[in-house]
């Protein structure tokens, strides 16, 4: 069985590089610490009895922290958000990166956008397929009743993980921790599976192992001809 051919992603699993990621989350932080301790400019002069001890006015104190604490608040999770990465769900028999077998073509895209690359090719039983072609997955369609539907989806993506952690780059005994995985032989390669392929219609995962020992792709799969 040969290893399905695929763009080979960036180095980085999230999308954003990290120095980029760190620069940005030091930039939140400072952004926080300067809303929590600064101080507003000058004001226009208020009835005593509407000011504190300080010569604030309250409607001023009260703004003031409000606008902070919303100012800091938002620089936190900003900060949080571009310095962790997304981690990205491989779900075993249904799907990755959010898409799902038999979704339609009008779904993927409205998941992942326009792709940046389309490719049809014919199987060896002459049934059209569609490739979408992503930076992190490809996605491949067929028509099933009469509608092209998710078929395959393959990534080569180290940032498409289980929710175990496995994806390419795991170690072979790694993927035979995950429920229900059996791995074989085929001449000098070795894969491993989990599902039923020999079932038309079944759903199937298969991860392929490379030299090392290690995943180098993986395929969530409708069994159908093509």
């Amino acid at each position: 069985m040969s290893e399905p051919r695929l763009r080979r992603p960036a180095w980085n699993p999230t999308g954003t590089p990290l120095p980029f990621r760190i620069l940005m989350a030091i930039a939140a932080a400072v952004a926080a610490v300067y809303f929590l301790i600064g101080s507003g400019g000058g004001e226009k002069s208020t009835p005593a009895h509407l000011r504190n001890g300080r010569g604030e006015t309250h409607h001023r104190l009260v703004s003031k922290a409000g606008l902070r604490f919303g100012a800091a608040a938002a620089a936190v999770t900003f900060g949080l958000f571009v310095a962790s990465p997304v981690r990205a769900v491989i779900v075993p028999g249904q799907g990755m990166a959010g898409i799902r077998l038999r979704m339609s073509e009008s779904q993927v895209r409205a998941r992942l956008g326009e792709p940046p690359r389309i490719t049809r090719t014919r199987g060896a039983l002459g049934y059209l397929v569609t490739r979408l072609h992503y930076p992190r997955v490809d996605v491949d369609l067929q028509k099933l009743d009469g509608h092209p539907l998710v078929i395959h989806i393959l990534t080569t993506h180290p940032g498409e993980r289980t929710a175990s952690g496995v994806g390419v780059g795991s170690t072979m005994t790694a993927v035979e921790r995950l429920r229900g995985a059996r791995c074989w032989r085929e001449g000098a390669n070795r894969y491993c599976g989990i599902g039923n392929r020999a079932k038309p219609l079944s759903h199937f995962t298969m991860f392929w192992i490379g030299a090392k020992q290690r995943v180098t792709l993986i395929s969530v799969s409708l069994i159908v001809n093509s």
